[in-house]
């Protein structure tokens, strides 16, 4: 059992922890399920290198996962991944009329489970989306993004150099007063300027085109319409539009508004971040880890994850620290792993400073 892996891997989980109470917050229910699943997959991971974790601390989980909101039903369906940290479950207890409790018939049941094998039906349950099961390998887990249009800035490449000047000054003009009132729609809660942009669309502007994929997407001033709102990305991302090219991959990973295809997502992945979207760089380092949509190659991985973080990517040099702390698609040296992990944590990403003492402690 590597410890200092688990130690890690610990640290991760409280990080995904985090996150998902902080998108709870802010209403971005989908995040939130996002990292609460990456935690599970996280604890799986752990249990996979021999971790045998206590009553108190499968409780923790239960309470945890509860504090999300989350229903018994969907607490066990997240927990049928685990054993030991699944196995307490710190649900309150009824007892029966033979003064057993629901718990004894639930251990019994798992106790049967593993000497059978899966559950049947358990087959058909796809897997992890993030990490392959008893991985060991150290990337991290990211959720998959969901695109903002609150938080996309203005792009320089926002016309479609197929219309003419005056369509192009009008779609401008049109777009710079959309988010105007966009913004004070937000505030006051409508009515949203719709018409607005969608003629600064129609005028070729791809900034246009991507912001009213991202208010189908979230039902801002129009019903949520996944396929309308996939139609539109594809029609900026036709033009190289960075962000709607990472989206449409985004899209075509889930299969949200269009058929799931992992190789497509791929494709996209790789065309977005050529176009300098720096996230989409990361996306396709995990593409080539985990084999998303192309083959699997570790050290191609490694190589667009060192890319990210030479273009300032907090997360990403993380990784690249990981990478060089375990020998993982590139030659294993503590060294260049403290670098790396030096400048995560200078860059404020808190896991990196925690990895920073651990590696000190080592020397």
């Amino acid at each position: 059992m590597d410890l200092a892996l688990i130690e890690r891997l610990t640290l991760d989980v409280r990080k995904s922890w985090r996150e998902a109470a902080e998108h709870q917050v802010a209403g971005h229910l989908d995040r939130m399920r996002a990292h609460i699943e990456t935690a599970i997959e996280l604890l799986q991971w752990i249990e996979n290198e021999g971790y045998k974790p206590s009553s108190a601390e499968a409780n923790d989980v239960w309470d945890k996962l509860k504090s999300f909101g989350l229903t018994d039903d969907e607490c066990d369906k997240l927990l049928e991944k685990l054993k030991g940290f699944g196995s307490a479950g710190g649900r309150p207890h009824k007892k029966n009329k033979r003064g057993s409790t629901k718990q004894d018939h639930e251990e019994g049941e798992w106790t049967q489970r593993q000497s059978r094998g899966r559950e049947k039906g358990d087959r058909n349950r796809p897997p992890p989306r993030r990490r392959p099961e008893g991985h060991k390998g150290p990337w991290p887990l990211r959720p998959k993004k969901t695109p903002d249009p609150a938080k996309q800035s203005p792009r320089k490449d926002d016309t479609n150099d197929d219309t003419d000047e005056g369509e192009k000054m009008d779609g401008q003009k049109q777009l710079r007063q959309a988010l105007k009132l966009s913004r004070i729609a937000e505030q006051k809660r409508g009515p949203w300027p719709v018409d607005l942009l969608q003629e600064a669309a129609e005028a070729g502007n791809l900034e246009a085109i991507y912001a009213l994929a991202t208010w189908y997407l979230h039902g801002r001033g129009v019903p949520k319409n996944a396929k309308t709102a996939a139609s539109l990305l594809k029609k900026a991302a036709d033009h190289h539009y960075a962000v709607a090219e990472y989206d449409l991959a985004v899209s075509y990973e889930l299969g949200v508004g269009v058929k799931k295809s992992p190789k497509a997502a791929f494709q996209h992945y790789l065309r977005a971040a050529n176009d300098g979207d720096l996230d989409s760089q990361s996306e396709v380092a995990r593409c080539y880890y985990f084999g998303i949509g192309t083959a699997k190659n570790p050290s191609k991985a490694f190589e667009w994850y060192e890319r990210a973080a030479k273009s300032g990517n907090a997360e990403a040099q993380y990784v690249v620290g990981r990478a060089y702390e375990l020998g993982d698609g590139v030659e294993k040296n503590d060294r260049n792993a403290l670098r790396w992990f030096k400048k995560a944590a200078a860059a404020g990403y808190e896991t990196a400073e925690e990895a920073v003492s651990a590696l000190e402690g080592k020397s």
